[in-house]
């Protein structure tokens, strides 16, 4: 499978964003369980997030296989 430019480089931009709130949120944290806490609830995982997760790991590995 063939992943487009503009897709790859949508994925880099979300994984830049997701670094930067977590560095965010590490910088602003008063202490470690305010830190904690804070992640908690940036990253809540549901449902969707499997799906999409699941998804774009299958893209990954449909374009790596394909290269080989």
């Amino acid at each position: 499978m063939y992943i487009e430019e503009d897709e790859l480089n949508e994925l880099r931009a979300i994984e830049g964003i997701h670094r930067d709130d977590v560095a965010m949120i590490i910088d602003t944290s008063e202490d470690y369980d305010d830190l904690v806490n804070e992640l908690r609830s940036y990253f809540k995982i549901d449902e969707k997030y499997y799906k999409e997760k699941a998804f774009w790991e299958s893209v990954v590995k449909r374009a790596m296989d394909k290269e080989d």
